[in-house]
């Protein structure tokens, strides 16, 4: 279902682009931190299997200390990759409209739609890819997108995003 016109309102990106990048930065900051706490979560396992402790209450009293530090990492790394999640699908909503207003006719896609497909699962595989190839060939020329190629980081993206879905998982559960 298209969109009508007086609905559409330009929304300048710059202020919301910059806090998810921002983000984005703190996720990767807590994911390299979240890899050195793992390393430290082994070498505990590694003194427990080893023998390394001769008191019950330091083995214990460790053992808790890195279940905390565990928990505090990813409870932060949740909060920020919730937050940062609905920022993003705020900027592909915004980014869509923002097409629209700049005069791209005919698009496949609704804002909503744009959003939605990540939720969907099987769909989900390439729904948002098709959606953001659209929005970026709007964004390049509104008055003949449909004539835009997309540029390659879209596929680079792509690809990352779907390999993180089967990756990331499986990264964070304990063997």
């Amino acid at each position: 279902m298209e969109m009508s016109e007086n609905n559409v309102e330009f929304k300048e990106p710059g202020c919301l682009t910059t806090w998810i990048k921002y983000l984005l930065y703190v996720q990767v900051a807590i994911a390299l931190i979240a890899i050195g706490s793992n390393l430290m979560e082994y070498q505990l396992l590694t003194d427990f299997q080893n023998g390394v402790y001769f008191n019950q209450e330091m083995a214990v009293a460790d053992a808790e200390a890195n279940d905390k530090r565990q928990q505090i990492i990813a409870f932060s790394y949740l909060a920020v990759f919730i937050i940062s999640g609905i920022l993003i699908l705020k900027w592909i909503y915004q980014s869509n409209q923002n097409a629209r207003y700049l005069g791209a006719k005919d698009m496949t896609f609704t804002p909503a739609w744009s959003i939605g497909f990540y939720f969907i699962p099987i769909v989900s595989l390439w729904k948002p890819y098709q959606a953001m190839k659209e929005i970026w060939q709007a964004s390049q020329n509104p008055n003949n997108w449909q004539l835009e190629k997309a540029g390659p980081i879209l596929g680079i993206w792509w690809f990352f995003w779907i390999a993180n879905s089967v990756v990331g998982p499986v990264s964070y559960t304990h063997l």
